[in-house]
């Protein structure tokens, strides 16, 4: 089948969802460009009879428009309620001890201090700490605690709410977050000391200040209420939360919708509505309905359908780059695997017309991707790069002189998941009908949930590396796996990341979770950047590392997508965070 045909039926697919829900009143279109693990059954109908509660109390509510983001003390009140439907919320834990998922951020962040923040631009800023620096011996990170802050019970935040938190959070044996599980082997302390925090490693670590911060897919910075934690114990982290976000808990239906209102004494960053509400609706139909229906007022959407948001006269807003995709070649560090050869990367890389799968399949909102788990905006992304050309006839010649002309067969395992990266079933059968249309390669695209990909992950690996090894190399190779068809390639999405040094660990590092990339020099590349305290120096080194990455194929690096949100005329204006896919910095949100 050509990549034609594989065009029309992805297209078919995509199309399948943009005819649901009646026109909204014709507004003009606004669109904000930002610089910058669950998958579940979805529902066929809506709205949710679950829903019909919260749907039937949103109201509408006429004020002034108020200046877009208001500056510190200049905010009047909160007024009115707003809903937000964003595609998953894992399970809607409360406890950032235990929560390894980003999709709660939706409704995590709005309710939390972080140490340090994340600014709408995709700068890190000053949270519960006004500033950190390095000790003189580089093996302490200072925190000062900033002043004034109240939790939503009325204490005020100390540098003992602050260690106490981080402590509970990374170094007890209760922490079963990704970030406890990286970080605190490498933890001496972490104490108060006057109106500092103070985290003491063992080694040198540059990259302390970006381990845990609001940017991050886990939870682990936030800061809670020890008095809090003192009276209510752990029941009331996990049933009945108590934080120094912009918003407080009110109510949670798990797997429904979760209820905020706004903190009126938050020091800074007063809600522009009183009520959120903000539901989870995993399908994007589903959430095309609510906003054209009036039971939804801010929507996370995908860019197969911005258009028909458009042309029914809705605002729409993009975050630039905030999803990145790649195809991922295990065994390059194992001769016989035809990944082996650069040659094979290459000739992978030049046979797919990115350009053409960012206009057809994602309404023109991306762009070929450049680096790992980054976009554009993202710290160490190396714009100067001039992105992969669309070459056939050298990539015929290519696989050729490697010995593969006649092709070979393919697995391409993905899933299903928006909020890593849009429509990737659909992306694994473009790719494969461009590798089989221009270099005769036979492929199969087999669609997992998460979890199994995973799995499959770690599978692959301890095949042959053999036991429960998951990094080897030369003569530790246990098995001839990597030279049996089909060969096993990964299409994987990614929401990018400001800082992703410690997801390329994870899939490049003999430290990782799942180094299904196992090449020494990016092993060395990697622990060079992380080296560096001086974060001019480290962007540069960072940079560099990408070039390299990019240079050597050392992944199919594809396309980035941005995020698309929709919002109903109750939104007057918002300012979306760089880089993240799901609804975000819900505060700013303001009546029109």
């Amino acid at each position: 089948m050509g990549k034609g045909m594989f065009f029309a039926v992805a297209l078919f697919l995509v199309g399948a969802i943009l005819a649901c829900g009646a026109a909204a009143p014709q507004v003009a279109e606004q669109e904000t460009m930002v610089e910058p693990e669950v998958v579940k059954d979805v529902p066929a109908e809506v709205p949710k009879e679950e829903l019909a509660e919260v749907i039937k109390d949103i109201s509408k509510v006429e004020v002034a428009t108020p200046t877009a983001v208001p500056a510190p003390g200049t905010v009047t009140g909160p007024v009115g309620s707003v809903v937000s439907a964003t595609s998953d919320m894992a399970e809607m834990g409360f406890d950032p001890a235990l929560d390894n998922s980003s999709n709660v951020k939706a409704f995590f962040d709005e309710m939390h201090l972080f140490g340090i923040q994340q600014g709408p631009d995709g700068e890190l800023v000053g949270g519960a700490a006004v500033n950190w620096e390095i000790s003189p011996d580089a093996l302490s990170w200072i925190y000062t605690v900033r002043e004034g802050v109240e939790f939503h019970n009325g204490e005020t935040m100390t540098p003992e709410d602050f260690s106490w938190s981080w402590n509970r959070q990374i170094m007890s044996d209760e922490a079963e977050s990704s970030a406890a599980v990286a970080w605190s082997p490498r933890v001496e302390y972490i104490r108060e000391e006057g109106n500092t925090v103070v985290v003491r490693t063992k080694e040198p670590e540059a990259l302390v200040p970006l381990w845990w911060p609001s940017y991050e897919g886990t939870q682990a910075g936030a800061v809670l209420s020890k008095v809090e934690f003192d009276r209510t114990g752990v029941e009331g982290i996990r049933n009945n939360p108590v934080g120094a976000g912009s918003f407080q808990f009110v109510e949670r239906s798990r797997g429904e919708f979760i209820k905020l209102e706004a903190f009126e004494d938050h020091y800074c960053c007063v809600p522009g509505f009183k009520e959120l509400t903000i539901l989870e609706v995993p399908e994007i139909a589903t959430r095309m309905a609510l906003l054209k229906t009036g039971g939804a007022d801010l929507i996370e959407a995908v860019p197969a359908v911005k258009p028909d948001l458009v042309k029914d006269g809705f605002r729409t807003y993009s975050g630039h780059g905030a999803q990145s995709s790649a195809i991922w070649f295990p065994y390059q560090n194992i001769a016989g695997s035809p990944f082996y050869d650069k040659r094979v990367r290459e000739a992978f890389n030049i046979a797919i017309d990115r350009q053409a799968i960012v206009d057809r399949l994602y309404a023109g909102e991306g762009g070929p991707a450049l680096s790992f788990l980054s976009g554009p905006g993202s710290f160490g992304y190396n714009k100067d790069l001039p992105g992969y050309p669309y070459d056939p006839a050298r990539a015929k010649q290519l696989m050729a002189e490697a010995g593969y002309g006649d092709g070979f067969k393919v697995r391409l395992v993905t899933y299903n998941y928006d909020a890593d990266f849009p429509d990737m079933p659909v992306l694994a059968q473009a790719i494969g009908g461009y590798l089989q249309e221009e270099l005769g390669v036979d492929f199969e695209v087999q669609v997992m949930e998460w979890n199994s990909v995973k799995d499959e992950m770690v599978n692959m690996l301890q095949a042959v590396c053999g036991g429960e090894k998951v990094w080897c190399y030369g003569e530790e190779v246990k098995s001839g796996l990597a030279a049996q068809e089909p060969y096993t390639l990964i299409v994987r999405g990614n929401d990018t990341r400001f800082h992703a040094l410690r997801q390329n660990v994870g899939f490049m590092h003999p430290l990782g979770q799942r180094p299904l990339i196992q090449v020494p020099w990016v092993a060395e590349e990697l622990d060079l950047v992380a080296s560096e305290f001086d974060f001019g120096k480290q962007r540069v080194l960072f940079e560099e590392f990408n070039r390299k990455m990019y240079d050597e194929y050392i992944q199919g690096l594809i396309i980035y997508a941005n995020s698309v949100f929709a919002v109903s005329d109750k939104i007057g204006d918002w300012k979306p965070i760089t880089g993240r896919t799901y609804p975000n910095n819900q505060w700013t949100l303001q009546p029109k």
